[in-house]
């Protein structure tokens, strides 16, 4: 009787486990490697919950939407099944090299013009929709308020904004074209807009995460919607004025966010993959969207539900946003006159930047990282027509500085040589490095030509610094007027004391990079190159 028992159970813990194989609940999990932008971080818990409940193991690594693009079109990207970058116009861009499919928007959000509350209102702005570029380029102009915008070669935002204003500039109802590139008229007016921007950075990310942790760094952005409502809930949570949003009028830029598949030839990450994005056009996701402040799907369709039915401690009437505002997104250019005009930024138009690197060349650095910060040092110095580039090595002591203006290929070559029979020895100050940093763009305050640049200190340290000059470096920015519009942007690497470096960061306005891997990317974007 036992032993017939035995083989009932056995006969049924065997139709059980049958069942389950049937039915899938044995099958390997499909793995879907996604290269997301960062402004995508805070869907990955939703995603990874997803994943989990439904057969699926997604994992992310995050890259700005220019580098996306650039891994695209040289066709480095065979690690990853999916892109998912800020914006479309990245994927125009880099789709040259590498084969994508199912590209959908999961989200958009436009671009808008963000000032603080009580600066609108001096200004009178408060309530308007019809403030147009020359409002905006006037006032900056007239010190009403110090203007920010991200860069438009390394953010999606600052692409947008930027070829915004080409569109806005030469009147067209359609794309823009090269011709309008051409026009020196529009190019001069273009200047002159840029030329107003007091503060420029790599990412709109590290631009609110900068306003947020230090509100006196500037008054007014380009942004996406959605990066204002995150900022604006931040501040109000910490009892701070929030931005006031202003739409821009006309055809206006506006990021569409595409998930895009790139596994080729494997029909199981294929299935997977329409799986997650049919998810992704559910109401329930829909909803998680809209909570995080961006419009779902494309730019044509609707919000989620009534705009009296969102959340408005998201969708907050109070900050200027209108869930209802009708979205007319400027026509896309085509791919050759995006990467002119995106070349004209860089060479031409822009204000140019004045850089000191102040790079760790101690004993921390020893072995394969003064091997790949050399490596790096040879792409950061490539010479453009109006940058200024000042290198300072330092240890304990600090190595002459190395000064490459403009298209001065012989200053640059000679830099890279010098800089190439370095050894990483001895121990480090970098508080009487960042002074010495401070001394080199003297000469530009001196003869009154500093207001021209966009200055910037990017600092690389590896290990914990000594304090001896750490009193002095403070005192002397205290004292000088200039410094303090100098953004220090930190990059740590191996064993470097965040603390020290947070603080330099901190009182400046600056951000904290982490070189993790690649040291090469840590520093581009901490010069927003």
């Amino acid at each position: 009787m036992r032993t017939l028992f035995a083989i009932f159970v056995a006969l049924n813990a065997l139709l059980v486990v049958l069942l389950l194989v049937y039915f899938g609940a044995f099958a390997p999990r499909i793995a879907l490697h996604v290269l997301a932008d960062p402004a995508n971080r805070a869907l990955e818990p939703v995603l990874v919950d997803w994943a989990e409940d439904n057969n699926a193991e997604l994992s992310f690594t995050y890259r700005g939407s220019a580098e996306i693009a650039r891994d695209l079109s040289e066709a480095t990207v065979g690690a990853f099944d999916a892109v998912w970058p800020s914006d479309s116009l990245w994927v125009t861009l880099g789709e040259t090299g590498k084969a994508i499919r199912h590209a959908t928007p999961v989200h958009h959000s436009p671009v808008v013009l963000a000032l603080r509350n009580s600066t609108a209102n001096t200004l009178g702005w408060t309530g308007r929709d019809d403030i147009t570029l020359q409002e905006i380029r006037e006032a900056a102009g007239e010190g009403r308020f110090r203007l920010a915008m991200p860069s438009a070669t390394q953010s999606a935002t600052g692409a947008a904004t930027y070829l915004g204003m080409w569109h806005s500039l030469s009147g067209t109802e359609g794309a823009l074209t090269a011709e309008h590139l051409a026009d020196e008229s529009l190019r001069d007016d273009m200047r002159a807009l840029l030329d107003r921007l007091s503060r420029t950075s790599g990412g709109s990310g590290p631009l609110t995460e900068t306003l947020v942790a230090n509100y006196e760094a500037f008054d007014a952005l380009f942004a996406s919607e959605a990066q204002v409502i995150t900022a604006n809930r931040q501040l109000t949570a910490k009892g701070i004025e929030p931005l006031q949003v202003f739409y821009l009028p006309g055809a206006q830029p506006v990021l569409e966010s595409p998930l895009a598949l790139l596994a080729e030839g494997d029909e199981d990450k294929e299935a997977k993959f329409l799986e997650l994005r049919d998810f992704l056009e559910t109401e329930e996701a829909r909803a998680l969207l809209s909570r995080q402040g961006l419009r779902a799907g494309s730019v044509v369709e609707p919000l989620t539900g009534a705009p009296d039915d969102l959340d408005r401690s998201v969708w907050n009437p109070d900050w200027g946003i209108d869930p209802a505002h009708a979205l007319t997104p400027m026509p896309l250019p085509e791919a050759p006159v995006i990467a002119e005009a995106l070349a004209l930024y860089d060479t031409e138009l822009r204000k140019p930047a004045l850089t000191v690197w102040v790079l760790d060349v101690s004993s921390a650095m020893s072995g394969q990282p003064i091997a790949d910060l050399k490596d790096a040092m040879t792409g950061l110095l490539q010479p453009s027509p109006q940058d200024v580039s000042i290198v300072i090595p330092y240890n304990h002591n600090i190595l002459d500085p190395m000064v490459i203006e403009g298209e001065d290929t012989a200053a640059a070559q000679a830099a890279l040589r010098s800089f190439g029979t370095l050894q990483a020895t001895g121990g480090m100050d970098m508080y009487y490095a960042v002074y010495e940093a401070f001394e080199a763009m003297s000469p530009y305050v001196e003869d009154g030509t500093i207001p021209d640049y966009q200055p910037r200190i990017v600092l690389l340290a590896a290990g914990s610094s000594d304090t001896e000059s750490r009193i002095s470096l403070l005192a002397y920015r205290d004292q000088t007027g200039f410094t303090k519009d100098v953004p220090i942007q930190v990059v740590a690497f191996g064993d470097a004391d965040a603390g020290q470096l947070a603080e330099l960061s901190n009182i400046s306005s600056g951000r904290l990079f982490r070189a993790e891997g690649d040291m090469g990317r840590a520093l581009r974007q901490a010069g927003g190159l």
